[in-house]
């Protein structure tokens, strides 16, 4: 166990944005931020400093994993738990998001499970990440009848507040997605701003309609880790 307490086709598109500080001068392999396994099952425990935020949120990976021929799906949970005595607070699971991580190919969102309603099954699949990207390139994705753009915006400081983690600074990257859509009620559980750092995944996460940033609080990491 690894804990931490606090402290139309596969893409349609590929661009530039105008580039960012990139020191090595090289592509960034974007899949070494995203690492999931049947064998490490993770939880994330998240908080927000917005002051009219009475919950925390607690993301589950689940111990099963769906095979399919582009590589295994596993699913995370993100559930609502309630940490004051709002009395309209309600435990609950908000949203599940699928990731697929291909080596050579980047990261994929192959589909949804809403607070409300069905599944939903991404064809294509949402690309949030090409294998390796440049800051401010950017990956394009028609699915659902959305244009999803995933942007590599580069390096940046994890806006995570754990004791003792001031060493990451910059070491996170953030990734845009916006599904073109001006409606911030639409695609709700994975448009947004995504910061993540090797060995942690996704450490903050904001959502369009979210007042400040969901920041990793707590993680834990259960098998081969």
């Amino acid at each position: 166990m690894r804990s931490l307490l606090p402290f139309a086709a596969w893409a349609l598109a590929v661009g530039c944005a105008p580039p960012q500080d990139n020191i090595s001068g090289s592509a960034i392999d974007m899949t070494d931020y995203f690492i999931y396994s049947s064998s490490a099952i993770q939880t994330w425990e998240f908080i927000n400093r917005d002051p009219s935020i009475t919950y925390q949120l607690i993301a589950n990976q689940s111990e099963a994993v769906e095979e399919t021929p582009d590589g295994q799906i596993f699913s995370v949970a993100w559930n609502l738990h309630c940490v004051s005595a709002d009395p309209e607070c309600v435990d609950r699971t908000l949203k599940t998001v699928k990731w697929r991580v291909e080596q050579s190919r980047g990261v994929f969102l192959p589909g949804i499970v809403p607070a409300q309603g069905l599944p939903i099954d991404f064809a294509p699949e949402v690309q949030l990440a090409l294998g390796e990207m440049d800051p401010g390139e950017f990956v394009v994705s028609n699915s659902g009848g959305f244009t999803f753009t995933a942007t590599f915006d580069g390096f940046a400081d994890c806006p995570v507040s754990w004791t003792g983690t001031s060493d990451w600074g910059d070491d996170c990257i953030q990734i845009t997605l916006d599904d073109g859509d001006t409606n911030p009620a639409t695609n709700p559980e994975i448009v947004g701003t995504y910061w993540a750092i090797v060995g942690f995944d996704v450490v903050a996460w904001q959502g369009e309609e979210d007042l400040d940033v969901w920041q990793l609080s707590k993680y834990e990491c259960v098998g081969d880790c």
